[in-house]
């Protein structure tokens, strides 16, 4: 749906590409690069901040304030189980 950027290295690699084209389909996309990414700064804990993160690599650091750390863990801690609440962490092979 091109909500994420199209950014090769920075996502899970357990996520499921049905027909195994996801990164060939991204190539072509204007945005598309390579990328090594050393760690995420997160602001704060509301939605639009943290709402993605789920689809990071695991591997990458989230950099946080305590408090930001701790209202992140809150939140995944009580809502359902779904990948896009995926924070403090990650269940691997969800589809």
């Amino acid at each position: 749906m091109g909500l994420l950027p199209p950014l090769r290295g920075l996502y899970r690699t357990d996520l499921k590409d049905p027909d195994g084209e996801a990164w060939a389909r991204a190539a072509r996309l204007p945005g598309y690069r390579d990328c090594r990414v050393e760690a995420v700064l997160l602001s704060h804990a509301h939605m639009d901040h943290r709402g993605y993160l789920s689809f990071l690599d695991p591997g990458i650091p989230i950099v946080a304030t305590a408090m930001t750390a701790l209202l992140c863990k809150a939140i995944q801690d009580c809502a359902g189980a779904r990948l896009e609440g995926e924070l403090c962490y990650a269940v691997p092979g969800q589809q």
